[in-house]
């Protein structure tokens, strides 16, 4: 039995491993909408966006990546990535993207925080790794539901195993 369960074990491993090389910011541009969903399945969203859609391949809680495939008018894709990074958390507007703009351009948060310094204003947080650290991206919103400050530190969910003597 025990055989049994470590070789179904690492079979399991050995098809989550080759699944992750396949990711869907590698998807050339255009592929059908349909080949995108054969290869990659169902989308945890879809949203519209100028002239098109995204398909939002995204895991929360735990996932620390997160896939924008955008599609044409006519279902082709027109540009996939990854957007769990700095480079895009920094494209968000302080005093201008709002609740529905965050999601439409990094998926739901992996958390929903209401922080004292926030008071009832909610505060999304976000995954991912910033070379090999792992990190979260809060964005806290304002009354009005507007980005009003963005913080970046590493992700408390991964700092649990230290040594507190």
């Amino acid at each position: 039995m025990k055989r049994t369960l470590l070789s179904l074990t690492s079979s399991l491993l050995v098809v989550l491993v080759m699944a992750s090389c396949a990711s869907p910011d590698r998807i050339p541009n255009g592929q059908t909408e349909a080949e995108v969903r054969q290869r990659y399945g169902t989308p945890l969203a879809e949203v519209p966006i100028p002239g098109g859609k995204r398909l939002q391949y995204v895991a929360p809680p735990f996932a620390q990546t997160g896939y924008m495939v955008d599609l044409d008018a006519s279902g082709r894709v027109v540009r996939a990535e990854q957007v769990m990074d700095d480079a895009h958390f920094g494209r968000v507007k302080i005093g201008q993207d709002t609740m529905a703009t965050v999601e439409r351009d990094f998926g739901p948060p992996s958390r929903v925080s209401f922080y004292r310094v926030s008071g009832r204003n909610p505060v999304w947080n976000y995954k991912y790794v910033q070379t090999a650290f792992p990190m979260m991206m809060s964005v806290y919103f304002d009354e009005r539901g507007v980005v009003s400050r963005l913080e970046s530190g590493p992700d408390p969910d991964y700092d649990r195993g230290v040594d507190r003597k």
